[in-house]
C-alpha cells in the first residue's frame, strides 16, 4: 500500500497484447482507458443518463494526482515529516488494486437492489477504490465490499431508526420511515465509521445524498454532501488540513 505508486492494471486483453509484443505500454495503457471510459458510458446508458460525466473539479485520478503532488510538495519543504509517515508511504492517497468492471457494477446493483449513484459507479469504475493516508488509514469501499457493507451498516441503522430518520431530518432530508432506507456504504471515515450514500432520496440525475455516521452518536450526521463527488473533493481539501496537522505535531514530539 505504501512507497511507490503502481500503475494503474490493464485489463486481460490489454496485458495480453502486452505480453505477446502486439502492443507497447502505451498502447496498451491507451486501450484499457478507452475500455474504462466505454464502460462508464454503459452504465451511465443503463441508468437513462445521456452525454458526459460531469468533470467538477477534474477527473478523480486528476483529483487523487493533485493532492499527491501537493504531499510530496510538503515532504520536499518538510524533510523532518518522511520520519513519521508509516511505512515509507509517498501518497497521500493510494489506489488499491484496479478498478471496477461494469459487470461487477452490475452485480453489485443486483444484490443490493437499487442502482448505484452515477458518481460513485464512475468512481469505481475510474479508480476502484483508494486508501487515505494518515493514522487510521481508511479506505473507500471496493465494489467486492458493497453489499457486505452496506447490509451491516443497515443492520446497525435499524437499531434505532427512529432516531436515524430524526437525524436525516436535521440535515434537511425527509425521510418516510415506511421507506427502506437504501444505505449505501462508500467509504470508511475517522477509524472505520461509515461514509454512505443514503440511495432512498435521489435527485433527477440519480444522485444520492452522502453522510458520515458515528456509530455511538445514532442523532446525528456530519459531513453532509449533495453526492459523492462532492464528497471527494471536500474529504481530500480535509484530508489536506489533516496531514499537514497530524506531520507537525509528530514532529515536534
Amino acid at each position: 500500500m505504501g512507497g511507490k505508486q503502481k500503475p494503474p492494471a490493464l485489463g486481460g486483453l490489454a496485458a495480453a497484447f502486452q505480453k505477446a509484443g502486439l502492443a507497447t505500454k502505451e498502447q496498451a495503457e491507451r486501450v484499457e482507458a478507452e475500455k474504462q471510459a466505454r464502460d462508464q458510458d454503459a452504465y451511465r446508458a443503463s441508468l437513462g443518463l445521456r452525454g458526459p460525466a460531469v468533470v467538477g473539479a477534474g477527473s478523480y485520478r486528476e483529483q487523487i494526482a493533485s493532492i499527491n503532488a501537493w504531499f510530496a510538495d510538503l515532504l520536499r519543504r518538510e524533510p523532518g515529516f518522511a520520519a513519521h509517515v508509516p511505512d515509507g508511504r509517498t501518497l497521500a492517497v493510494s489506489i488499491e488494486g484496479a478498478p471496477a468492471t461494469s459487470s461487477e457494477v452490475s452485480a453489485a446493483e443486483r444484490a443490493l437492489g437499487f442502482a448505484l449513484p452515477p458518481s460513485f459507479a464512475a468512481f469505481l469504475l475510474e479508480v476502484g477504490s483508494v486508501s487515505f493516508l494518515g493514522p487510521w488509514n481508511d479506505t473507500t469501499t471496493p465494489v467486492t465490499r458493497l453489499v457486505a457493507a452496506s447490509a451491516s451498516l443497515d443492520a446497525d441503522v435499524a437499531l434505532t431508526s427512529e432516531r436515524f430518520v430524526h437525524a436525516v431530518k436535521q440535515s434537511g432530508v425527509t425521510l418516510d420511515p415506511n421507506v427502506p432506507r437504501r444505505l449505501l456504504h462508500v467509504s470508511d471515515d475517522r477509524n472505520g465509521e461509515a461514509v454512505f450514500a443514503l440511495c432512498s432520496q435521489r435527485d433527477a440525475s440519480g444522485e444520492a445524498p452522502v453522510f458520515m455516521r458515528f456509530h455511538d452518536e445514532p442523532d446525528a450526521l456530519y459531513d453532509a454532501s449533495a453526492d459523492f463527488r462532492q464528497w471527494v473533493s471536500v474529504r481530500l481539501a480535509r484530508l489536506e488540513d489533516e496531514l499537514q496537522e497530524w506531520l507537525t505535531r509528530e514532529a515536534r514530539r
